[in-house]
C-alpha cells in the first residue's frame, strides 16, 4: 500500500509541475497535459481510499430497491475519460428493462467500478475493447453483471488466488485489493463472482445478484 500510495503521489507531483511550468509559459495546451496527470492520480486515490475503507472494515449494506442500469452507466461515465487516454473502446450491453432490485447502490458501484479500471488496465492501449453487460433472469430472479475484455488473460495458477487480498498480476502497479473488495460486497449481498479467463484472450468477471439480497424486515420494528 505505501509503494501504491508513494507511485500516486509521484503522479500528482508531475502533474503539478507541469501545469506550474505551462503557467510560467502562459501555454494552455501543456496545463491540459498537466490537468489531466493530476485528475488521474487523484481518482487513483479515491479509489484506492474506498477500496481500503471497504476492506478493513465491517460494512452494513443498505438495501434499497434500485435500477441496475442507473449505477452501471455511472460507473462507466466515471472511467470513460481513462478508456480515452488509453484509447480503449468501451462497449455496453445493458438491459433497460430489467427491474428494481434490493442493492446496496454504493457498494455495487464500488465493486462494479473496480472490475472496469481492472479491463482497462489489462488491455492494450488502442485496441481494447471492454464491455459491460447486465441483464435480469426471471426464472433464477438474478441479476447478472459481466466485465469483459479482450486483455492478456490471467494463468490459470492464478485464477484461484485473484481474490486473495493483496495479491496482484499487475505487479508494483496494484495493490491487490480492488477484487478483494468486489467479492467482500458480492457475498454481503448474497451473491457470487465467477471468473473466466484464457491467457492471450481476455478476462470475463460475472455477478449474479439474488433479488432476495435483503434481509427481511425484523416486524417487531413496526407494532401493530
Amino acid at each position: 500500500l505505501s509503494h501504491s500510495i508513494k507511485n500516486i503521489l509521484q503522479g500528482i507531483r508531475g502533474g503539478a509541475d507541469v501545469v506550474q511550468m505551462a503557467l510560467k509559459k502562459s501555454s494552455l495546451d501543456e496545463a491540459k497535459t498537466g490537468w489531466k496527470m493530476l485528475e488521474r492520480n487523484l481518482d487513483k486515490v479515491q479509489t484506492l481510499t474506498m477500496n481500503m475503507l471497504a476492506y478493513s472494515k465491517p460494512r452494513r449494506p443498505t438495501f434499497e430497491l434500485t435500477h441496475l442500469p442507473h449505477v452501471l452507466n455511472e460507473c462507466l461515465e466515471l472511467v470513460r475519460h481513462v478508456a480515452a487516454d488509453r484509447k480503449v473502446t468501451l462497449l455496453t450491453e445493458i438491459s433497460t428493462t430489467q427491474p428494481p432490485i434490493p442493492i446496496d447502490a454504493d457498494g455495487i458501484h464500488q465493486a462494479v467500478l473496480n472490475l472496469l479500471v481492472n479491463a482497462i488496465d489489462a488491455v492494450e492501449p488502442a485496441h481494447g475493447v471492454v464491455t459491460l453487460s447486465s441483464q435480469y433472469n426471471a426464472v433464477s430472479q438474478m441479476s447478472i453483471i459481466e466485465v469483459q475484455d479482450n486483455g492478456v488473460g490471467i494463468p490459470e495458477k492464478d485464477l484461484e488466488k485473484i481474490f486473495l487480498p493483496f495479491f496482484s498480476t499487475k505487479g508494483q502497479r496494484g495493490t491487490g485489493l480492488g477484487l478483494a473488495v468486489t467479492q467482500k460486497i458480492v457475498e454481503e449481498h448474497n451473491g457470487s463472482i465467477q471468473i473466466i479467463s484464457k491467457v492471450g484472450q481476455g478476462t470475463t468477471f460475472r455477478i449474479r445478484l439474488p433479488m432476495n439480497a435483503a434481509p427481511a424486515p425484523d416486524q417487531t420494528q413496526f407494532p401493530q
